[in-house]
């Protein structure tokens, strides 16, 4: 199993990367082979995605859930579990950058991949130097976020 941790500060992405790969997975015609929908809120009431999909004969397991140590390593399980029955192929994960929540992010992917990939998220600004940033512009800013993760993680999507 590939492992990639996506950290950061709060409210700096990691969620909407994830809710992007999996969009980009599902318009791939991938689809969904478990979902935890308990996985519905963090601190800010965000829905967060917790899923395992297949596209291609490849499974991607998914986990966004990473506000606290505790809610890491349930996303964790969660993964893990299902890859008892499917053989995860890559897991993406997230986590806090610094304390305990990273601490325990960063020991789990030791664990199942030594040769595991960290990425920084650092929230996009709307407003440089007072010009605001158009929508479209902001949305492609994060597909190329995601795009960047795979590319460098070697993952074919």
């Amino acid at each position: 199993m590939q492992v990639i941790l996506i950290s950061g500060y709060q409210n700096s992405g990691k969620t909407t990367t994830c809710k992007l790969l999996k969009e980009k997975i599902l318009d791939q015609s991938g689809k969904v082979i478990a979902d935890n929908l308990s996985a519905v809120g963090n601190e800010e009431n965000e829905v967060e995605v917790q899923a395992v999909l297949e596209l291609d004969g490849k499974i991607y397991g998914i986990s966004s859930i990473g506000d606290n140590a505790e809610q890491v390593k349930k996303g964790c399980d969660f993964i893990l579990e299902q890859n008892n029955q499917y053989l995860v192929d890559y897991f993406f994960f997230t986590s806090r950058s610094k304390g305990a929540c990273h601490h325990t992010a960063i020991d789990f992917a030791k664990e199942h991949d030594s040769a595991f990939f960290e990425f920084f998220a650092n929230n996009i600004q709307p407003n440089i130097d007072g010009f605001k940033i158009d929508h479209l512009t902001l949305e492609a800013q994060k597909q190329n976020y995601l795009d960047y993760i795979l590319n460098a993680a070697k993952i074919p999507l």
